[in-house]
Protein backbone atom coordinates (compact mmCIF):
# COMPACT_ATOMS: atom_id res chain seq x y z
CA UNK A 1 0.00 0.00 0.00
CA UNK A 2 2.90 2.25 0.80
CA UNK A 3 4.22 1.90 -2.66
CA UNK A 4 1.28 2.44 -4.04
CA UNK A 5 0.90 5.80 -2.32
CA UNK A 6 4.27 6.65 -3.55
CA UNK A 7 3.56 5.93 -7.35
CA UNK A 8 0.36 7.97 -6.67
CA UNK A 9 2.38 10.81 -5.39
CA UNK A 10 4.86 10.60 -7.87
CA UNK A 11 2.78 10.44 -10.58
CA UNK A 12 0.51 13.49 -9.13
CA UNK A 13 3.65 15.29 -8.91
CA UNK A 14 4.91 15.25 -12.18
CA UNK A 15 1.44 14.98 -14.35
CA UNK A 16 -1.36 16.26 -11.87
CA UNK A 17 -4.13 16.78 -14.54
CA UNK A 18 -3.83 13.07 -15.68
CA UNK A 19 -3.22 11.46 -13.29
CA UNK A 20 -6.71 12.59 -12.00
CA UNK A 21 -8.21 12.15 -14.74
CA UNK A 22 -7.45 8.59 -14.85
CA UNK A 23 -8.39 8.11 -10.80
CA UNK A 24 -11.97 9.78 -11.73
CA UNK A 25 -12.61 7.46 -14.53
CA UNK A 26 -11.88 4.43 -12.19
CA UNK A 27 -13.81 5.65 -9.63
CA UNK A 28 -16.87 6.69 -12.14
CA UNK A 29 -17.20 3.22 -13.11
CA UNK A 30 -17.01 1.95 -10.01
CA UNK A 31 -19.84 4.54 -8.33
CA UNK A 32 -21.93 3.65 -11.23
CA UNK A 33 -21.96 0.13 -11.06
CA UNK A 34 -22.85 0.23 -7.60
CA UNK A 35 -25.60 2.02 -8.46
CA UNK A 36 -27.17 -0.21 -11.20
CA UNK A 37 -26.57 -3.38 -8.46
CA UNK A 38 -29.14 -0.81 -6.78
CA UNK A 39 -31.24 -0.87 -9.49
CA UNK A 40 -31.01 -4.24 -10.56
CA UNK A 41 -32.50 -5.03 -7.19
CA UNK A 42 -35.00 -2.90 -6.60
CA UNK A 43 -36.39 -3.72 -9.87
CA UNK A 44 -35.63 -7.50 -8.89
CA UNK A 45 -34.62 -8.81 -12.29
CA UNK A 46 -33.45 -12.45 -13.17
CA UNK A 47 -30.27 -11.80 -13.79
CA UNK A 48 -27.72 -8.52 -13.66
CA UNK A 49 -26.58 -6.87 -17.29
CA UNK A 50 -24.16 -4.42 -16.66
CA UNK A 51 -24.91 -1.47 -18.76
CA UNK A 52 -22.02 -0.87 -20.50
CA UNK A 53 -22.86 2.42 -22.42
CA UNK A 54 -24.54 4.21 -19.18
CA UNK A 55 -20.98 3.17 -17.73
CA UNK A 56 -19.03 4.76 -20.51
CA UNK A 57 -20.94 7.85 -19.94
CA UNK A 58 -19.63 8.22 -16.56
CA UNK A 59 -16.16 7.60 -17.57
CA UNK A 60 -16.48 10.10 -19.46
CA UNK A 61 -18.50 12.72 -17.06
CA UNK A 62 -15.75 11.71 -14.13
CA UNK A 63 -12.33 12.17 -16.27
CA UNK A 64 -12.80 14.70 -19.06
CA UNK A 65 -15.38 17.18 -17.64
CA UNK A 66 -15.95 16.89 -13.81
CA UNK A 67 -12.18 16.34 -13.00
CA UNK A 68 -10.75 19.07 -15.22
CA UNK A 69 -13.16 21.36 -13.36
CA UNK A 70 -12.24 20.23 -10.12
CA UNK A 71 -8.34 20.69 -10.74
CA UNK A 72 -8.30 24.54 -11.73
CA UNK A 73 -11.29 25.50 -9.60
CA UNK A 74 -9.71 23.87 -6.75
CA UNK A 75 -6.67 25.74 -7.35
CA UNK A 76 -8.34 28.69 -7.95
CA UNK A 77 -9.89 28.28 -4.45
CA UNK A 78 -6.84 27.69 -2.72
CA UNK A 79 -5.06 30.61 -4.44
CA UNK A 80 -8.21 32.82 -3.32
CA UNK A 81 -8.95 31.89 -0.18
CA UNK A 82 -5.72 29.45 1.37
CA UNK A 83 -6.35 26.82 4.01
CA UNK A 84 -3.05 25.62 4.62
CA UNK A 85 -0.03 28.06 3.59
CA UNK A 86 -0.82 31.50 4.63
CA UNK A 87 -2.28 30.05 8.03
CA UNK A 88 0.88 28.06 8.81
CA UNK A 89 3.54 30.38 7.65
CA UNK A 90 1.38 33.06 10.14
CA UNK A 91 1.94 30.72 13.04
CA UNK A 92 5.19 29.67 12.60
CA UNK A 93 6.50 33.74 12.70
CA UNK A 94 3.89 33.90 15.97
CA UNK A 95 6.22 30.74 17.68
CA UNK A 96 8.85 31.55 16.31
CA UNK A 97 9.12 35.59 17.66
CA UNK A 98 8.79 34.86 21.53
CA UNK A 99 8.27 31.97 23.82
CA UNK A 100 5.33 33.47 24.91
CA UNK A 101 3.38 33.55 22.08
CA UNK A 102 -0.48 35.62 21.74
CA UNK A 103 -2.69 31.88 22.01
CA UNK A 104 -5.56 34.38 20.99
CA UNK A 105 -3.76 34.99 17.80
CA UNK A 106 -3.10 31.34 17.08
CA UNK A 107 -6.50 30.83 17.76
CA UNK A 108 -7.77 32.76 15.77
CA UNK A 109 -5.88 31.59 12.54
CA UNK A 110 -7.20 27.68 13.42
CA UNK A 111 -10.21 29.77 12.89
CA UNK A 112 -8.95 31.26 10.25
CA UNK A 113 -8.51 27.99 8.86
CA UNK A 114 -11.32 25.86 9.19
CA UNK A 115 -13.68 28.89 8.34
CA UNK A 116 -12.00 28.88 4.81
CA UNK A 117 -11.96 24.38 4.34
CA UNK A 118 -16.17 24.91 5.48
CA UNK A 119 -16.18 27.89 2.70
CA UNK A 120 -14.11 25.45 -0.02
CA UNK A 121 -16.92 22.75 0.81
CA UNK A 122 -19.82 24.84 0.84
CA UNK A 123 -18.40 26.32 -2.62
CA UNK A 124 -17.82 22.45 -4.22
CA UNK A 125 -21.73 22.14 -3.06
CA UNK A 126 -23.21 24.87 -4.09
CA UNK A 127 -21.35 26.16 -6.88
CA UNK A 128 -19.54 23.31 -8.79
CA UNK A 129 -22.50 21.24 -7.62
CA UNK A 130 -24.88 22.00 -10.69
CA UNK A 131 -21.81 21.40 -13.04
CA UNK A 132 -21.51 17.74 -11.86
CA UNK A 133 -24.93 16.77 -12.33
CA UNK A 134 -25.49 18.70 -15.54
CA UNK A 135 -22.17 16.61 -16.78
CA UNK A 136 -23.09 13.74 -15.22
CA UNK A 137 -27.21 13.91 -17.24
CA UNK A 138 -24.80 14.90 -20.34
CA UNK A 139 -22.08 12.39 -20.33
CA UNK A 140 -24.41 9.56 -20.00
CA UNK A 141 -27.31 10.90 -22.43
CA UNK A 142 -24.46 10.97 -24.91
CA UNK A 143 -23.22 7.55 -24.80
CA UNK A 144 -26.69 6.41 -24.14
CA UNK A 145 -27.92 7.86 -27.57
CA UNK A 146 -30.62 9.85 -25.30
CA UNK A 147 -28.77 13.08 -26.63
CA UNK A 148 -32.16 14.62 -28.46
CA UNK A 149 -34.08 13.89 -25.53
CA UNK A 150 -31.45 15.75 -23.06
CA UNK A 151 -33.27 19.22 -23.30
CA UNK A 152 -36.72 17.72 -22.10
CA UNK A 153 -34.53 15.39 -18.95
CA UNK A 154 -32.83 18.59 -18.05
CA UNK A 155 -36.10 20.15 -17.32
CA UNK A 156 -37.60 17.45 -15.78
CA UNK A 157 -34.96 15.74 -13.65
CA UNK A 158 -32.14 18.26 -13.28
CA UNK A 159 -33.91 20.10 -10.02
CA UNK A 160 -34.43 16.62 -8.14
CA UNK A 161 -31.04 15.08 -9.24
CA UNK A 162 -29.19 18.58 -8.22
CA UNK A 163 -31.22 18.30 -4.52
CA UNK A 164 -29.89 14.17 -4.26
CA UNK A 165 -26.26 15.45 -5.00
CA UNK A 166 -27.23 18.41 -2.25
CA UNK A 167 -28.10 15.91 0.29
CA UNK A 168 -25.50 13.36 -0.30
CA UNK A 169 -22.59 16.00 -0.32
CA UNK A 170 -24.34 17.67 2.72
CA UNK A 171 -24.07 14.08 4.41
CA UNK A 172 -20.63 14.48 3.55
CA UNK A 173 -19.37 17.84 4.28
CA UNK A 174 -18.03 17.24 8.26
CA UNK A 175 -15.83 14.62 6.47
CA UNK A 176 -14.74 16.67 3.84
CA UNK A 177 -14.16 19.63 6.12
CA UNK A 178 -11.99 18.09 8.25
CA UNK A 179 -10.16 16.59 5.39
CA UNK A 180 -9.49 19.86 3.71
CA UNK A 181 -8.54 21.60 6.70
CA UNK A 182 -5.93 18.47 7.94
CA UNK A 183 -4.64 16.58 4.70
CA UNK A 184 -1.75 17.97 2.60
CA UNK A 185 -3.34 19.69 -0.16
CA UNK A 186 -1.74 17.09 -2.86
CA UNK A 187 -4.23 14.68 -1.25
CA UNK A 188 -7.08 16.78 -1.28
CA UNK A 189 -8.36 15.48 -4.74
CA UNK A 190 -7.62 11.86 -4.03
CA UNK A 191 -10.00 11.99 -0.72
CA UNK A 192 -12.50 13.57 -2.82
CA UNK A 193 -11.89 10.55 -5.49
CA UNK A 194 -12.59 8.27 -2.91
CA UNK A 195 -15.60 10.23 -1.58
CA UNK A 196 -17.25 10.09 -4.86
CA UNK A 197 -17.32 6.45 -5.19
CA UNK A 198 -20.89 6.41 -3.09
CA UNK A 199 -21.87 10.31 -4.44
CA UNK A 200 -21.21 8.99 -7.97
CA UNK A 201 -23.34 5.82 -7.01
CA UNK A 202 -25.98 8.12 -5.63
CA UNK A 203 -25.98 10.70 -8.39
CA UNK A 204 -25.69 8.51 -11.36
CA UNK A 205 -29.03 6.41 -9.19
CA UNK A 206 -30.78 9.69 -9.08
CA UNK A 207 -30.00 10.75 -13.05
CA UNK A 208 -31.13 7.35 -14.26
CA UNK A 209 -34.22 6.72 -11.77
CA UNK A 210 -36.35 8.71 -13.85
CA UNK A 211 -35.64 7.44 -17.13
CA UNK A 212 -37.01 3.67 -16.26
Amino acid sequence: LKKAMAVYVRFLQSNPLLTKTLTAGFVGIIGDFLAQIVEHRMSKGARFVLDARRAMGMIFECAFLSTPLMHYAYNYLEHIIPIHDTETNEEKALRGGSTDFDKTRIRMQSLKRWAAATSHVLADIFLLGPFYVLFIMFGTSLFEGRIRSLQAELLANFIPTFKASVVASLGFMPMQVVAFGVLPTQFRLLYINLQDILWSALVSFAAHKARH
